[in-house]
């Protein structure tokens, strides 16, 4: 999956909050409520079982998928 059009430097400056860190607990927590359903739709939109994810933060959102495949 591919986001087209792909966004400007202006929008994704926007976007994302550069000043902060995201803290692991909270992201954690979030892929814990949110991973899940984000997983359902890729492998209903795609065929693979390949992932790449660019900007992972701490990893929470891979962890979740690994464990789906085993």
């Amino acid at each position: 999956m591919q986001l087209v059009p792909v966004p400007s430097k202006a929008e994704l400056e926007g976007f994302y909050n550069f000043n902060s860190k995201v803290e692991a607990k909270r992201h954690l927590w979030q892929m814990g409520m949110k991973g899940s359903r984000m997983l359902d739709v890729l492998e209903a939109k795609t065929s693979g079982r390949e992932l790449l994810e660019i900007g992972c933060s701490y990893g929470g959102f891979l962890r979740l998928a690994r464990h789906r495949l085993h």
